[in-house]
This record gives structure tokens, sequence and C-alpha cells, in this order.
């Protein structure tokens, strides 16, 4: 009887101890989640940005108005280069691979 009791006090603190631990941690993980959430909207607002910016650019570009100069047409070239690397950088992309 005496070893019933014990095998009960301490599946009771099993317990008591394995629910505060499942608490603890489902805490941490809605934090983690709002953490998560504005980072993708941060990052959704980038890629808009991005993509803006790329459509300004090869507005510009269309006219070849800025090729011509050979200092300025140097900038714009790197421009361009910096925004093909961009380019790379789409959101949409990541996350239509993690729908897959």
């Amino acid at each position: 009887m005496e070893g019933l009791l014990i095998l009960l006090v301490l599946c009771c603190l099993a317990i008591t101890f394995l629910g505060y631990s499942l608490n603890k941690s489902l805490k941490r993980i809605e934090v983690l989640e709002e953490f998560l959430e504005k980072y993708e909207k941060i990052l959704e607002r980038l890629s808009k940005t991005i993509a803006t910016s790329r459509e300004h650019i090869y507005k510009l570009d269309s006219s070849g108005h800025y090729q011509a100069d050979d200092e300025l047409g140097e900038f714009f070239k790197t421009l361009i280069e910096i925004q093909k690397a961009l380019d790379n950088f789409d959101l949409t992309n990541i996350n239509e691979q993690q729908e897959e």
C-alpha cells in the first residue's frame, strides 16, 4: 500500500512537471510565431519595393539615355547589376517553394 502511494505521488509530480514544461514551450512557440509573422510582413514589403525599383530602373534603361554618358553609364550598369542581385531575392518564390 505504501509503495502504491509513493508511485502515485511520483506520477502526480511527473505529470505536473510535464504540464509546466509543455505550457512554457507553447508560450515560447507563440512568441516565435509572432516574431516570424512580423518578419514575413517586412520581407513582403521589401519584395514589393524591389519589384517597384526593378520596374523603374528598366523603364529608365529602355530609352538608353543613361548608357550614352561614360561616367553615368558605368554607374547605371552597376545599378542594374545590383538590381539583378536583388531580383534573386523574391519572397513569392520562397513561399511557393515552401508550399511544394
